[in-house]
Protein backbone atom coordinates (compact mmCIF):
# COMPACT_ATOMS: atom_id res chain seq x y z
CA UNK A 1 0.00 0.00 0.00
CA UNK A 2 1.48 3.42 -0.85
CA UNK A 3 0.59 6.85 1.15
CA UNK A 4 1.03 9.90 -0.76
CA UNK A 5 -0.47 13.41 0.54
CA UNK A 6 -0.15 17.03 -0.43
CA UNK A 7 1.30 18.40 2.99
CA UNK A 8 4.18 16.46 5.11
CA UNK A 9 2.95 13.08 6.37
CA UNK A 10 6.11 12.18 8.22
CA UNK A 11 4.21 11.61 11.67
CA UNK A 12 1.49 11.22 14.20
CA UNK A 13 0.71 13.45 16.54
CA UNK A 14 3.10 11.87 19.70
CA UNK A 15 4.36 15.17 20.55
CA UNK A 16 4.17 19.16 20.20
CA UNK A 17 6.36 18.74 17.04
CA UNK A 18 3.58 15.88 15.44
CA UNK A 19 6.58 13.78 15.15
CA UNK A 20 6.04 9.98 14.74
CA UNK A 21 8.01 8.23 17.58
CA UNK A 22 11.15 6.34 16.12
CA UNK A 23 9.97 3.58 19.46
CA UNK A 24 6.86 2.56 17.10
CA UNK A 25 6.53 -0.85 15.67
CA UNK A 26 5.72 -1.52 11.98
CA UNK A 27 1.88 -1.24 12.29
CA UNK A 28 1.78 0.80 14.74
CA UNK A 29 3.72 3.23 12.25
CA UNK A 30 1.43 2.83 9.52
CA UNK A 31 -1.68 3.59 11.47
CA UNK A 32 -0.32 6.92 12.95
CA UNK A 33 0.19 7.74 9.48
CA UNK A 34 -2.90 6.84 7.96
CA UNK A 35 -4.51 8.82 10.83
CA UNK A 36 -2.18 12.14 10.24
CA UNK A 37 -3.83 12.19 6.39
CA UNK A 38 -7.01 12.09 7.53
CA UNK A 39 -6.88 15.33 9.52
CA UNK A 40 -4.56 16.65 6.66
CA UNK A 41 -6.18 15.50 3.64
CA UNK A 42 -4.54 12.90 1.18
CA UNK A 43 -3.94 10.03 -0.73
CA UNK A 44 -4.07 6.33 -0.23
CA UNK A 45 -2.45 4.20 -3.29
CA UNK A 46 -4.13 0.53 -2.46
CA UNK A 47 -4.98 -3.03 -4.17
CA UNK A 48 -7.42 -3.27 -1.86
CA UNK A 49 -10.89 -2.55 -3.94
CA UNK A 50 -12.68 -2.62 -0.14
CA UNK A 51 -10.33 -0.55 1.67
CA UNK A 52 -11.92 2.74 3.07
CA UNK A 53 -9.49 4.56 5.32
CA UNK A 54 -12.32 6.94 6.08
CA UNK A 55 -13.57 10.48 5.00
CA UNK A 56 -11.24 13.48 3.91
CA UNK A 57 -8.84 10.86 2.22
CA UNK A 58 -9.08 10.18 -1.85
CA UNK A 59 -8.18 6.66 -2.38
CA UNK A 60 -6.88 5.27 -5.69
CA UNK A 61 -6.89 1.80 -6.39
CA UNK A 62 -4.05 -0.25 -8.40
CA UNK A 63 -5.57 -3.13 -10.47
CA UNK A 64 -3.64 -6.28 -9.84
CA UNK A 65 -2.08 -8.93 -12.53
CA UNK A 66 -2.53 -5.88 -15.34
CA UNK A 67 -0.65 -3.28 -13.41
CA UNK A 68 -3.12 -0.51 -14.35
CA UNK A 69 -4.19 2.34 -12.43
CA UNK A 70 -7.86 3.57 -11.98
CA UNK A 71 -9.27 6.27 -10.51
CA UNK A 72 -13.26 7.35 -10.18
CA UNK A 73 -13.59 3.90 -12.03
CA UNK A 74 -12.36 1.68 -9.97
CA UNK A 75 -13.52 3.83 -6.65
CA UNK A 76 -16.88 3.08 -8.26
CA UNK A 77 -16.06 -0.76 -8.80
CA UNK A 78 -14.89 -1.10 -5.43
CA UNK A 79 -18.29 0.53 -4.04
CA UNK A 80 -20.17 -1.70 -6.26
CA UNK A 81 -17.81 -4.80 -4.64
CA UNK A 82 -18.45 -3.18 -0.99
CA UNK A 83 -22.15 -3.18 -1.51
CA UNK A 84 -22.26 -6.88 -2.88
CA UNK A 85 -19.86 -8.18 0.17
CA UNK A 86 -22.33 -5.93 2.72
CA UNK A 87 -25.74 -7.59 1.22
CA UNK A 88 -24.06 -11.30 1.77
CA UNK A 89 -22.53 -10.64 4.85
CA UNK A 90 -26.27 -9.09 5.96
CA UNK A 91 -27.99 -12.28 4.48
CA UNK A 92 -25.91 -14.60 6.40
CA UNK A 93 -26.29 -12.47 9.66
CA UNK A 94 -29.99 -13.14 8.96
CA UNK A 95 -29.72 -16.35 8.75
CA UNK A 96 -27.33 -16.88 11.48
CA UNK A 97 -30.07 -15.37 13.99
CA UNK A 98 -32.79 -16.89 12.53
CA UNK A 99 -31.30 -20.20 13.11
CA UNK A 100 -30.06 -18.95 16.79
CA UNK A 101 -33.54 -17.80 18.04
CA UNK A 102 -35.05 -21.13 16.63
CA UNK A 103 -32.26 -23.02 18.51
CA UNK A 104 -33.22 -21.22 21.70
CA UNK A 105 -36.78 -21.69 21.14
CA UNK A 106 -36.52 -25.23 20.69
CA UNK A 107 -34.04 -25.49 24.27
CA UNK A 108 -36.89 -23.28 25.87
CA UNK A 109 -40.00 -25.65 24.69
CA UNK A 110 -37.65 -28.58 25.21
CA UNK A 111 -37.10 -27.39 29.03
CA UNK A 112 -40.68 -26.73 29.33
CA UNK A 113 -41.38 -30.54 28.23
CA UNK A 114 -38.38 -31.63 30.52
CA UNK A 115 -40.01 -29.98 33.39
CA UNK A 116 -43.81 -30.90 32.23
CA UNK A 117 -42.69 -34.54 31.97
CA UNK A 118 -41.03 -35.07 35.73
CA UNK A 119 -43.17 -33.50 37.31
CA UNK A 120 -45.71 -35.82 36.14
CA UNK A 121 -44.12 -38.68 36.83
CA UNK A 122 -42.93 -37.07 40.26
CA UNK A 123 -39.32 -36.08 39.91
CA UNK A 124 -38.48 -32.54 40.86
CA UNK A 125 -36.31 -31.33 38.11
CA UNK A 126 -33.40 -29.16 40.03
CA UNK A 127 -32.35 -25.82 38.89
CA UNK A 128 -28.93 -25.85 37.25
CA UNK A 129 -27.40 -23.36 39.08
CA UNK A 130 -27.66 -25.77 42.27
CA UNK A 131 -25.95 -28.37 40.73
CA UNK A 132 -28.37 -29.99 38.13
CA UNK A 133 -25.57 -30.14 35.55
CA UNK A 134 -24.13 -33.64 37.52
CA UNK A 135 -27.29 -35.26 35.65
CA UNK A 136 -26.78 -33.79 32.29
CA UNK A 137 -24.37 -35.59 29.30
CA UNK A 138 -22.81 -33.53 27.28
CA UNK A 139 -21.01 -35.77 24.17
CA UNK A 140 -17.25 -35.19 24.09
CA UNK A 141 -17.81 -36.26 19.84
CA UNK A 142 -19.70 -34.04 17.70
CA UNK A 143 -21.29 -37.13 16.03
CA UNK A 144 -22.58 -38.41 19.06
CA UNK A 145 -24.58 -34.98 19.45
CA UNK A 146 -24.38 -30.96 19.63
CA UNK A 147 -26.45 -30.04 23.05
CA UNK A 148 -26.27 -31.60 26.33
CA UNK A 149 -29.04 -33.63 27.45
CA UNK A 150 -30.21 -35.85 30.31
CA UNK A 151 -28.43 -38.83 31.51
CA UNK A 152 -31.30 -41.03 31.32
CA UNK A 153 -33.96 -39.62 28.78
CA UNK A 154 -36.63 -41.92 29.40
CA UNK A 155 -36.61 -40.74 33.61
CA UNK A 156 -36.37 -37.15 32.44
CA UNK A 157 -39.20 -37.86 29.41
CA UNK A 158 -41.27 -40.09 31.51
CA UNK A 159 -40.29 -43.09 29.95
CA UNK A 160 -40.17 -41.45 25.92
CA UNK A 161 -42.71 -40.25 23.50
CA UNK A 162 -45.62 -42.44 21.87
CA UNK A 163 -46.61 -41.17 18.89
CA UNK A 164 -49.60 -42.18 17.52
CA UNK A 165 -50.79 -42.26 13.42
CA UNK A 166 -51.61 -39.39 12.35
CA UNK A 167 -50.08 -37.50 15.37
CA UNK A 168 -48.57 -33.91 14.06
CA UNK A 169 -45.17 -34.28 15.35
CA UNK A 170 -44.67 -30.65 15.67
CA UNK A 171 -46.99 -27.88 16.95
CA UNK A 172 -47.86 -25.05 14.26
CA UNK A 173 -45.72 -22.74 16.11
CA UNK A 174 -42.57 -24.77 15.54
CA UNK A 175 -43.78 -25.96 11.67
CA UNK A 176 -44.24 -22.04 10.70
CA UNK A 177 -40.97 -21.42 12.66
CA UNK A 178 -38.86 -24.16 10.84
CA UNK A 179 -40.28 -22.58 6.96
CA UNK A 180 -39.24 -19.39 7.61
CA UNK A 181 -35.51 -20.27 8.56
CA UNK A 182 -35.60 -22.55 5.38
CA UNK A 183 -36.84 -19.92 3.38
CA UNK A 184 -34.51 -17.29 4.71
CA UNK A 185 -31.64 -20.03 4.52
CA UNK A 186 -32.27 -21.14 0.82
CA UNK A 187 -32.77 -17.33 -0.26
CA UNK A 188 -29.32 -16.46 1.19
CA UNK A 189 -27.69 -19.26 -0.76
CA UNK A 190 -29.31 -18.56 -4.09
CA UNK A 191 -28.21 -15.33 -3.79
CA UNK A 192 -24.42 -16.05 -3.14
CA UNK A 193 -24.63 -18.56 -5.42
CA UNK A 194 -25.57 -15.85 -7.90
CA UNK A 195 -29.29 -17.75 -8.92
CA UNK A 196 -30.91 -14.41 -7.65
CA UNK A 197 -29.45 -11.57 -9.48
CA UNK A 198 -31.59 -7.61 -10.03
CA UNK A 199 -32.56 -8.02 -13.91
CA UNK A 200 -31.15 -4.43 -14.04
CA UNK A 201 -27.99 -5.24 -13.00
CA UNK A 202 -28.11 -7.78 -15.05
CA UNK A 203 -29.21 -6.16 -18.03
CA UNK A 204 -26.50 -3.64 -17.12
CA UNK A 205 -23.57 -6.38 -17.53
CA UNK A 206 -24.58 -7.69 -20.46
CA UNK A 207 -24.06 -3.76 -21.80
CA UNK A 208 -20.59 -3.73 -20.48
CA UNK A 209 -20.06 -7.17 -21.51
CA UNK A 210 -20.58 -6.19 -25.27
CA UNK A 211 -18.82 -3.49 -25.61
CA UNK A 212 -15.73 -4.79 -24.01
CA UNK A 213 -15.84 -7.51 -26.78
CA UNK A 214 -16.10 -4.33 -29.05
CA UNK A 215 -12.62 -2.92 -27.64
CA UNK A 216 -11.14 -6.70 -27.68
CA UNK A 217 -11.96 -7.07 -31.67
CA UNK A 218 -10.60 -3.93 -32.40
CA UNK A 219 -7.59 -4.91 -30.18
CA UNK A 220 -7.99 -2.41 -27.74
CA UNK A 221 -7.15 -4.63 -24.62
CA UNK A 222 -6.75 -2.14 -21.84
CA UNK A 223 -10.28 -0.81 -22.49
CA UNK A 224 -11.58 -3.83 -22.90
CA UNK A 225 -10.00 -5.32 -19.69
CA UNK A 226 -11.92 -2.33 -17.60
CA UNK A 227 -15.05 -3.09 -19.53
CA UNK A 228 -14.79 -6.77 -18.24
CA UNK A 229 -14.23 -5.73 -14.83
CA UNK A 230 -17.28 -3.44 -14.66
CA UNK A 231 -19.52 -6.21 -15.72
CA UNK A 232 -17.58 -8.91 -12.96
CA UNK A 233 -18.35 -5.67 -10.02
CA UNK A 234 -22.16 -5.73 -11.29
CA UNK A 235 -23.52 -9.41 -11.10
CA UNK A 236 -21.44 -12.54 -9.66
CA UNK A 237 -18.89 -14.20 -11.19
CA UNK A 238 -21.25 -17.30 -11.42
CA UNK A 239 -24.46 -15.62 -13.33
CA UNK A 240 -23.76 -16.10 -17.01
CA UNK A 241 -22.51 -12.49 -17.93
CA UNK A 242 -19.92 -12.60 -14.87
CA UNK A 243 -18.68 -16.67 -16.36
CA UNK A 244 -18.38 -14.96 -19.57
CA UNK A 245 -16.45 -11.37 -18.34
CA UNK A 246 -14.34 -13.35 -16.48
CA UNK A 247 -13.55 -15.37 -18.87
CA UNK A 248 -12.72 -12.50 -21.23
CA UNK A 249 -10.29 -11.04 -18.88
CA UNK A 250 -7.95 -13.44 -18.69
CA UNK A 251 -8.14 -14.36 -22.23
CA UNK A 252 -6.57 -10.66 -22.07
CA UNK A 253 -4.05 -11.39 -18.81
CA UNK A 254 -3.16 -14.15 -21.08
CA UNK A 255 -2.49 -12.31 -24.12
CA UNK A 256 -0.57 -9.41 -22.73
CA UNK A 257 1.57 -12.43 -20.93
CA UNK A 258 0.25 -12.69 -17.34
CA UNK A 259 -0.45 -16.02 -17.95
CA UNK A 260 -0.02 -17.30 -14.26
CA UNK A 261 -2.78 -14.86 -13.28
CA UNK A 262 -4.59 -15.86 -16.41
CA UNK A 263 -4.29 -19.52 -14.96
CA UNK A 264 -6.13 -18.91 -12.00
CA UNK A 265 -8.29 -16.95 -13.48
CA UNK A 266 -9.54 -20.05 -15.72
CA UNK A 267 -9.34 -22.80 -13.00
CA UNK A 268 -11.75 -20.66 -10.77
CA UNK A 269 -14.41 -20.60 -13.81
CA UNK A 270 -13.53 -24.29 -14.83
CA UNK A 271 -16.45 -25.82 -13.01
CA UNK A 272 -18.90 -22.90 -13.85
CA UNK A 273 -22.74 -23.37 -14.09
CA UNK A 274 -22.65 -22.10 -18.01
CA UNK A 275 -21.30 -24.71 -20.28
CA UNK A 276 -19.64 -22.02 -22.65
CA UNK A 277 -17.78 -20.48 -19.88
CA UNK A 278 -16.46 -23.92 -18.61
CA UNK A 279 -15.80 -25.59 -21.70
CA UNK A 280 -13.41 -22.54 -23.02
CA UNK A 281 -11.89 -22.42 -19.49
CA UNK A 282 -10.79 -25.95 -19.49
CA UNK A 283 -9.58 -25.98 -23.43
CA UNK A 284 -7.30 -23.14 -22.17
CA UNK A 285 -6.26 -24.59 -18.88
CA UNK A 286 -5.30 -27.61 -21.38
CA UNK A 287 -3.29 -25.63 -23.78
CA UNK A 288 -1.07 -24.63 -20.08
CA UNK A 289 -0.52 -28.96 -19.69
CA UNK A 290 -0.13 -29.22 -23.12
CA UNK A 291 2.71 -26.36 -23.04
CA UNK A 292 4.55 -28.03 -19.69
CA UNK A 293 4.43 -31.65 -21.18
CA UNK A 294 6.29 -30.11 -24.50
CA UNK A 295 8.64 -28.62 -22.20
CA UNK A 296 7.85 -25.43 -25.07
CA UNK A 297 9.41 -22.92 -22.18
CA UNK A 298 12.35 -24.59 -22.00
CA UNK A 299 13.65 -23.84 -25.91
CA UNK A 300 13.01 -20.31 -27.85
CA UNK A 301 11.61 -20.01 -31.40
CA UNK A 302 13.66 -16.98 -31.84
CA UNK A 303 16.33 -16.79 -35.36
CA UNK A 304 19.82 -15.14 -35.00
CA UNK A 305 20.06 -13.40 -39.14
CA UNK A 306 23.33 -13.54 -39.32
CA UNK A 307 23.40 -17.51 -38.75
CA UNK A 308 21.60 -17.72 -42.24
CA UNK A 309 23.10 -15.20 -44.13
CA UNK A 310 25.67 -17.57 -45.40
CA UNK A 311 22.98 -19.66 -47.09
CA UNK A 312 21.17 -16.65 -48.67
CA UNK A 313 22.78 -13.80 -48.95
CA UNK A 314 24.45 -14.45 -51.80
CA UNK A 315 21.19 -15.35 -54.20
CA UNK A 316 19.42 -12.52 -52.17
CA UNK A 317 21.81 -9.78 -52.53
CA UNK A 318 20.82 -8.30 -56.39
CA UNK A 319 23.40 -5.52 -56.11
CA UNK A 320 26.30 -7.45 -57.19
CA UNK A 321 27.12 -8.75 -60.56
CA UNK A 322 29.72 -11.61 -61.54
CA UNK A 323 32.27 -10.78 -64.32
CA UNK A 324 34.10 -13.60 -65.50
CA UNK A 325 37.90 -13.63 -66.60
CA UNK A 326 39.63 -13.59 -69.37
CA UNK A 327 40.88 -16.84 -69.12
CA UNK A 328 37.21 -17.96 -67.98
CA UNK A 329 35.69 -15.88 -71.14
CA UNK A 330 38.18 -17.91 -73.78
CA UNK A 331 37.04 -21.23 -72.36
CA UNK A 332 33.44 -20.56 -72.62
CA UNK A 333 34.05 -19.57 -76.63
CA UNK A 334 35.80 -22.79 -77.35
CA UNK A 335 33.36 -24.33 -75.84
CA UNK A 336 30.64 -22.82 -77.83
CA UNK A 337 33.22 -23.35 -81.23
CA UNK A 338 32.78 -27.34 -80.12
CA UNK A 339 29.11 -27.70 -79.70
CA UNK A 340 28.73 -26.22 -82.49
CA UNK A 341 30.76 -28.27 -84.83
CA UNK A 342 29.39 -31.18 -83.07
CA UNK A 343 25.83 -29.97 -84.19
CA UNK A 344 26.46 -29.38 -87.47
CA UNK A 345 28.17 -32.91 -87.66
CA UNK A 346 24.75 -34.48 -86.30
CA UNK A 347 22.93 -32.16 -88.98
CA UNK A 348 24.78 -32.72 -91.60
CA UNK A 349 26.14 -36.76 -91.21
CA UNK A 350 23.54 -38.01 -92.53
CA UNK A 351 23.03 -35.86 -95.65
CA UNK A 352 26.81 -36.62 -96.74
CA UNK A 353 25.85 -40.66 -95.66
CA UNK A 354 22.73 -40.29 -98.32
CA UNK A 355 24.51 -38.06 -100.64
CA UNK A 356 27.39 -40.87 -101.35
CA UNK A 357 25.13 -44.06 -101.26
CA UNK A 358 23.04 -42.03 -104.75
CA UNK A 359 26.73 -41.51 -106.12
CA UNK A 360 27.54 -45.22 -105.79
CA UNK A 361 24.58 -46.42 -108.14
Amino acid sequence: MGICAGASSDGAEDGEGGAISSELRMEEFTAAKEARLRALGGEIITRDLTYNPGPNVAVRVSMPGAGMMAGPEAQAEAEAKAEEARRIAEAEAAVTRAEEEARARAEAEAAAATAAAAAAAGVLVEDSASGGEEDVYKPKVSTWGMFPRPKDISEAYGGGRNLKPGQELETPKQKAERERSYAAALAAYKFKAGLEVDPEDEEKAAKVYEEGMEFFADGKLKAAYDKFEKAIALVPVKTKYGGLATLQKAIVLDSVGNHEAAQKLYKSIATHGVAQVSKKAKQMLFSFEAMDFMKADKFSYAVKKEEYDKYFRGAADRRKVYVASEEERQQDEANARTATLVALAVILGPVFAVGALALQR
